[in-house]
Order: C-alpha cells, then structure tokens, then sequence
C-alpha cells in the first residue's frame, strides 16, 4: 500500500528485492528501525490508525539500508494540501531542537510526503545509496 489517505485501517506489505540476504525490521511510531525493531516475517502489517511506517534492512556484512518511510493517514478530511513531515523528536524539541532554538539556523534531517486530493508524492530526493538497499511497499 503507497503512502497516503485511506478511509479505514489498511495492510501493508514490504517486498524486499535485494539479492543479498537481508532482514528488514519495521517500526510504526516513526522510530528509527533497529535490530531490537520488529522483525518482518512477510506477513500483512495492519494499520488501524494514522502511523509512520519506518523500515530497514539488516546484513550481516553489509551497511544497513537507508530508512524506507511511508505515512499512512487514516480517516482525514481536508480540503487543503497535507505535508507529513518526519523526523526524530529530539530535532525538534529539547537542546538541539528547532522549536526550542528558532534563532539558529539550522538544518535537521527529514521525509517529508505531500497529499493532496489526486496526488501522493515525495517531495525530498531518494538517498543516493538507493541504488545498494531497496524497500518497497505492495499491496497485499
């Protein structure tokens, strides 16, 4: 399922088309993904309510990929553009955050993802590893 605006809870399925062996761990609070993450096991990921769903593969001689990240906003009405902007809550808030420290110039790492009535898009270019780890979602 792509990122986007869906009416009621969805599932979601991540392909993995490396050719190296890999382990893909997932998250759906907007947490960086980790070994400690869940595992992915090919089955459907339900999403009940609005998430982030972050994913990442792991090997064991390999870097691990870059985050693959998808927004899945549930029951939203609009009718003006959304911007889902993600990032880790300590580049917003606290000693290093944004929020906190507006007179600085700053540059924090972000997805950000566009919605809009007929359009989904990333607006952010892909990582330039792309071409080493892909992730992609499916629907089930």
């Amino acid at each position: 399922m792509p990122a986007g605006l869906y009416s009621q809870p969805i599932e979601v399925i991540i392909s993995n088309p490396n050719t190296a062996p890999s382990n893909i761990y997932y998250t759906t609070t907007a947490a960086k993904p980790s070994t400690s993450s869940t595992l992915y096991e090919g089955e459907p990921i339900p999403i009940f309510y609005s998430s982030v769903l972050k994913a990442r593969a792991f090997a064991d001689t390999i870097l691990p990929s870059p985050n693959a990240v998808a927004s899945y906003l549930l029951g939203v009405q609009h009718t003006t553009p959304i911007l889902s902007v993600v990032t880790d809550n300590a580049n917003l808030y606290g000693p290093n955050g944004i929020f906190d420290n507006w007179g600085l110039d700053w540059q924090k790492a972000a997805y950000v993802e566009y919605f809009d009535s007929t359009l989904t898009t990333d607006i952010l270019p892909k990582s330039r590893h792309a071409n080493r780890w892909r992730l992609g979602w499916q629907s089930p």
